[in-house]
């Protein structure tokens, strides 16, 4: 009889403690979490919310699905946390179905692992944190007058073709990594205002880097290749924020790039005192790099060019090429 009493105690407490983790739409997290079944969310509904530093989700194969975009000007968002320190979410499993998967506001050290989602996910205003091995798009963000730092986006597969690969965006995006990623959209990699990143070895397909206002930055390694006649890797002003009196895109170093099948490989429009290096451009229609008249004190030297017709463009003031 007491055999039999024990194991009813044994099999409530299993019970309990599988209920405590099956999660329903809406559910605010205090402490860590493992799935045991997919969480689904309706129309206009948020999934999951993370209410305290320190809590890990482990989707454990299951999928937090949401039941649409948006509705009544409210974007609907499958894991949500802000002002919290240390939030992992830990795949393998998916969040989709939401207007963005995964935002994340402030604090430090979180870690996205092998995650599934077919939209742009954001994380503002994050420094110290990790994006891996997922399969994810990514708007990295500093609002006016503070930072996102130190963050590093590796070995990601980007598959959103509806906008931007992996954005960083803000004067306050500095000294991130984005590295070992394949990046499959139109608008691989962006730099928007972002300063002192480095940008090395990832697999670009079908798509280009845009730097925008963006100087100090290192974009190495990197393998490209542009849709149709687009341009390998485009450097020049951005006026949608303003971090200083200068709006180009200046002090950059791009070197050891493959950029093969553009129209331009590479256009210089609005810069200064960039070091463009030890790339490959190869099957340039137009040319391998392209100076505008605003563009000054470049080099372009040392660089090879096969099957180029015309290496360089020069229409810019002091710049330096073969």
């Amino acid at each position: 009889m007491r055999k039999l009493a024990l194991w009813v105690w044994v099999s409530i407490a299993a019970l309990a403690a599988a209920d405590a983790d099956a999660q329903v739409c809406g559910t605010i997290l205090t402490s860590p979490v493992v799935l045991t079944a997919d969480v689904v969310c309706g129309l206009g509904q948020d999934g999951l919310t993370v209410a305290a530093s320190n809590v890990e989700i482990d989707l454990n194969g299951f999928s937090v699905i949401g039941g649409g975009w948006g509705g009544g000007g409210h974007t609907t968002v499958g894991v949500r946390a802000a002002g919290v320190d240390a939030v992992t979410i830990r795949g393998p499993g998916r969040i989709e179905g939401f207007g963005r998967p995964i935002e994340i506001q402030g604090g430090v050290a979180h870690t996205i692992q092998q995650v599934t989602s077919t939209s742009t996910s954001l994380l503002n205003n994050v420094s110290l944190s990790v994006v891996e091995d997922c399969v994810i798009a990514l708007e990295l963000r500093a609002d006016p007058g503070l930072i996102a730092a130190e963050n590093r986006i590796v070995r990601n597969r980007i598959t959103n073709v509806g906008g931007s690969g992996i954005l960083l965006n803000g004067c306050g995006v500095q000294n991130n990594l984005v590295q070992s990623n394949v990046v499959l959209p139109l608008s691989a990699i962006v730099l928007h205002h972002a300063n002192g990143n480095w940008v090395l070895h990832n697999h670009i397909k079908n798509g280009h880097i845009i730097m925008g206002a963006a100087s100090g930055n290192t974009i190495a390694a990197n393998k490209i290749q542009p849709y149709g006649p687009n341009t390998g890797i485009w450097m020049g002003g951005f006026y949608g924020l303003s971090c200083g009196p200068v709006n180009g895109s200046n002090d950059n170093r791009i070197t050891g790039n493959q950029i093969a099948n553009a129209g331009l490989a590479m256009e210089v429009v609005e810069a200064t005192g960039n070091r463009i290096s030890d790339n490959t451009f190869a099957n340039a229609t137009l040319a391998g790099v392209r100076l505008s008249h605003v563009s000054f004190a470049n080099d372009a030297r040392f660089n090879n060019y096969i099957n180029v017709a015309t290496p360089v463009l020069d229409y810019g003031t002091g710049n330096l090429w073969p």
